[in-house]
This record gives C-alpha cells, sequence and structure tokens, in this order.
C-alpha cells in the first residue's frame, strides 16, 4: 500500500510539467522553396480581416548563389488561424481544446517600428523537407525551451549519394 500511495504521489508532482494543454496550429500554406536554402528574414504581424497571425519568412540560395545562379529570395506568409488580440494589454492568445486561454505573443517595439514578439511559451517551427516548408505555431502554458524560433530539416539524400 505505502508503495501504492508513494506512486501517485510522484506521479501528481510530475504532472505539474506535463504540458497537456499544448497547441499546435499547423499553417495551411505549404510552399515549395530551393531545398538548400537559408532563412534571411522573419517576422510575426497581425492580420485583422483575416483574424490570423501571420508568420512572413524570407528563404534565400545566397550561400549558394554564384554568376552563373543569380540570388534569389522568396518570402511566403503562414497564417495560424485561431489566434485572438486583446486590444488593451496587445497580447495574442490561442485556446486549447477546453477553452483555456494561452499567450502566444505580445506587441512591442524594435528600435522605433511596432514589432510582435513571441512568449516563453510559444515557439514556431520551421520545418523543411526538400524544400518543402510547413510551419507551425506551438503554445503551453508552460516556458517552452530552445529559442522562440526553430528551423528544422528534414532533407531526403537520394540512394547512391
Amino acid at each position: 500500500m505505502k508503495n501504492n500511495a508513494a506512486f501517485a504521489l510522484i506521479l501528481l508532482a510530475f504532472a505539474g510539467f506535463a504540458r497537456a494543454s499544448d497547441i499546435d496550429i499547423v499553417s495551411a500554406n505549404t510552399p515549395q522553396t530551393y531545398a538548400l536554402s537559408s532563412i534571411v528574414w522573419k517576422q510575426l504581424r497581425w492580420a485583422p480581416a483575416a483574424g490570423a497571425l501571420v508568420a512572413s519568412i524570407t528563404f534565400s540560395n545566397y550561400e549558394y548563389s554564384s554568376r552563373f545562379d543569380q540570388r534569389d529570395e522568396q518570402r511566403f506568409d503562414f497564417a495560424f488561424p485561431g489566434i485572438t488580440l486583446d486590444r488593451g494589454s496587445g497580447i495574442f492568445y490561442a485556446r486549447d481544446s477546453s477553452g483555456k486561454s494561452i499567450p502566444v505573443a505580445k506587441r512591442t517595439h524594435e528600435l522605433f517600428f511596432p514589432a510582435i514578439a513571441l512568449l516563453p511559451g510559444a515557439q514556431i517551427a520551421i520545418i523543411k523537407n526538400s524544400g518543402k516548408v510547413k510551419v507551425e505555431l506551438t503554445a503551453s502554458s508552460q516556458p517552452i525551451p530552445g529559442g522562440r524560433w526553430v528551423e528544422r530539416s528534414r532533407q531526403q539524400i537520394l540512394p547512391g549519394f
């Protein structure tokens, strides 16, 4: 009996560390860019007409450009629908399945310009698979370790190379 009680206490203690209220919002936009492109610019912006937080990301082939292959930059927008803005506080919220609001970003200023910054409980993952791009926003009631913007590459290597 004591072992069961101790196990239950341990389970309850670690339950607080679980991120059961995580929300993953995947953008419907999945464009194709250069397989070996690099991200040269990224920004969040609010699209009030669509009611969506939008990640604008610019990819470039600059590392592989030459006088034969000109530098090319491609900008794509990735919308995250279902995000709401509290105009009074300037905080953007996502809602989990139980209806609980989770803050994901806030309005700020960079130098003299307005900007939107991700909060510690939010992360944007940019996933490239041989040039095909997928972007997802994860929101959690707990801080997410690592950077606010992360890039993951799933390049497919051709057999024999």
